[in-house]
């Protein structure tokens, strides 16, 4: 079986993105994850809480949890865009060799 257009792009994408250290991924995803789920928690927690105002323990859980779901989404990310890169190449190194 070919590779497809979409399996292509795919492997062009995460070999560039690989050429850095992985220290750099996750950093620069972890930024971006955590500005995101910080605001969309901010904006729960300040829209559905029984709090008349955010109380500063209130923002520190917000920073954790943000944090948090940051760390998890992008290891999530790089653990399956890996095993998929992997799983793409070994399927045409085994027909490789049919």
């Amino acid at each position: 079986m070919a590779i497809s257009k979409d399996e292509r792009r795919f492997l062009r994408y995460w070999e560039e993105q690989r050429k850095g250290s992985r220290l750099g991924y996750y950093t620069m995803y972890i930024i971006i994850w955590f500005f995101t789920a910080l605001l969309c928690l901010f904006f729960v927690f300040n829209n559905f809480s029984q709090f008349g105002r955010t109380s500063i323990y209130v923002l520190y859980l917000i920073g954790a949890m943000a944090l948090t779901i940051a760390i998890t989404a992008t290891h999530l990310t790089w653990w399956r865009n890996e095993k998929r890169f992997k799983k793409i190449i070994n399927r045409e190194i085994e027909e490789g060799k049919d």
